[in-house]
């Protein structure tokens, strides 16, 4: 008898199963029937922009002393900024060397500020860098320095001289060294120099005694250096020896050369009325027999070698307060002074070497009537 074909049978799982995706399709479809629509939403982003944009020009500014300033410049800020803070390096690219950064955030007006921190000898311009920040964003900066003329400069035009650092050792007999950082942006060799003008101060005039040494943080090369003068002219040249083991006649980009040059017998300093004030003041204490007049010499810091200096000082009111006609020095240190008679009871005193000072140094002295 033949086998009758059986329907597949539902299993009960798999129903069940479907009927709950009848249902929740049910009830979704009935809810966003209800919904209402919206229109669709662009995604954004908001962007802070700088209060300026830059760039701005760094050099330093104020009085220098000894060739170091303790404050920068900053100016070209266009924008609504309102505080700024600096750090500047001095070196070459691969090699910088933080040289001053703003001991505080300072104040912005009309575009510019000027921060102040610890003293430091400012880079040439293409051996400076600056970073500044205003309201905390960083802007692009550019340093800019042209030191002044001075007795030290390159000798020819592949010499870059980041930097000259002075020490003056005494005023009596006049000793100053000078370390020299000599470098240059050629990538093939150079020959390089560095000049001396020996008609300018501290030098004034001195022709010979010069020593090359080595200095802190440089190789053992000044035996391998060597001086050459033009006396006629009142100038000298440093350069390398082409006749010693290993010269150091050229140098590249990545070549740094550092020495030390001294003299131990300088002329005095001369005299420089634009570098110092006097002060003068009726001390101490007048009496019947003694009335003294106390003079202050301050340099102004214009002069970072030493000068010579004078100062006039009327003796009238004193000798009338004591009458008689004796004078006496109260300070010990007239023989580092000469003094001039200008009749009246007037009389000028100029510094002797010992007497010179520098920078913003001072020398005080007394003079007094006495009977």
């Amino acid at each position: 008898m033949p086998t009758r074909a059986r329907a597949p049978r539902r299993h009960p799982v798999v129903a069940l199963l479907v009927v709950l995706a009848l249902a929740v399709l049910s009830v979704a479809g009935a809810q966003a029937a209800g919904l209402s629509l919206m229109s669709p939403v662009r995604p954004t982003a908001k962007q802070l922009a700088r209060c300026a944009p830059g760039p701005v020009t760094v050099s330093p500014t104020g009085t220098s002393s000894a060739g170091q300033f303790t404050q920068v410049a900053v100016s070209g800020l266009a924008g609504g900024c309102t505080i700024g803070a600096v750090r500047v390096a001095s070196g070459s690219t691969g090699a910088w060397t933080q040289a001053f950064v703003s001991s505080s955030s300072s104040a912005i007006t009309g575009g510019a500020f000027t921060a102040t921190g610890p003293a430091f000898t400012p880079p040439v311009t293409g051996s400076g860098r600056a970073w500044v920040t205003v309201n905390g964003w960083p802007v692009p900066a550019t340093w800019a320095y042209t030191p002044p003329a001075g007795p030290v400069s390159p000798g020819n035009g592949n010499t870059v001289m980041p930097n000259i650092e002075w020490t003056l050792v005494t005023n009596n007999p006049v000793q100053v060294c000078f370390t020299a950082t000599v470098s240059t942006t050629s990538t093939t060799p150079v020959p390089w120099q560095l000049k001396m003008d020996l008609a300018q101060a501290p030098f004034n005039g001195t022709t010979s005694q010069f020593t090359l040494l080595n200095a802190p943080g440089g190789a053992d090369i000044a035996w391998k250096l060597g001086i050459t003068y033009d006396h006629t002219a009142m100038t000298a040249l440093i350069a390398g020896k082409p006749d010693v083991d290993a010269p150091v006649t050229t140098i590249t980009s990545a070549t740094t050369l550092r020495f030390q040059v001294c003299n131990y017998n300088l002329p005095p300093g001369v005299q420089t009325p634009s570098a110092y004030t006097v002060t003068y003041s009726n001390s101490p204490a007048w009496t019947a027999t003694r009335a003294c007049v106390t003079a202050t010499v301050t340099g102004n810091g214009t002069s970072r070698f030493f000068f010579g200096w004078t100062a006039e000082i009327d003796m009238s009111a004193a000798r009338a307060a004591v009458g008689g006609s004796g004078w006496s020095e109260l300070t010990d240190n007239f023989w580092q002074l000469t003094r001039t008679d200008l009749g009246g009871n007037k009389f000028r005193f100029t510094s002797n070497t010992a007497a010179n000072i520098s920078g913003t140094q001072t020398y005080v002295f007394t003079y007094c009537a006495t009977r």
